[in-house]
């Protein structure tokens, strides 16, 4: 793994979560977004995931976007678990 490598990793990773991200802040305006937290993070999982796929034809190897996937797929992942814990918390402390 050379030096090449490690920057298109970084940059699928960061381009990866570009779009999901912006989705996550609109939906934050959204009560509908906020009640389906399942669905959404797992629109954003899909997107986070298939990113780095689209741009293999651009010059990346296969592993390589491969490894950006996972990275992007596990953030994601952390962030929806997070989420539906502090839900739960919300939910248990209301009488």
């Amino acid at each position: 793994m050379g030096a090449g490598d490690i920057g298109y990793i970084t940059g699928a990773f960061v381009t990866a979560l570009l779009l999901p991200v912006l989705i996550f802040v609109a939906s934050n305006f959204i009560p509908a977004a906020k009640r389906n937290r399942g669905v959404l993070y797992g629109i954003c999982g899909l997107l986070a995931i298939a990113t780095p796929f689209l741009a293999v034809t651009g010059g990346g190897s296969i592993i390589d976007a491969a490894v950006a996937a996972a990275l992007a797929g596990a953030l994601i992942w952390w962030g929806y678990t997070r989420a539906v814990k502090k839900a739960q918390a919300l939910t248990a402390r209301r009488p």
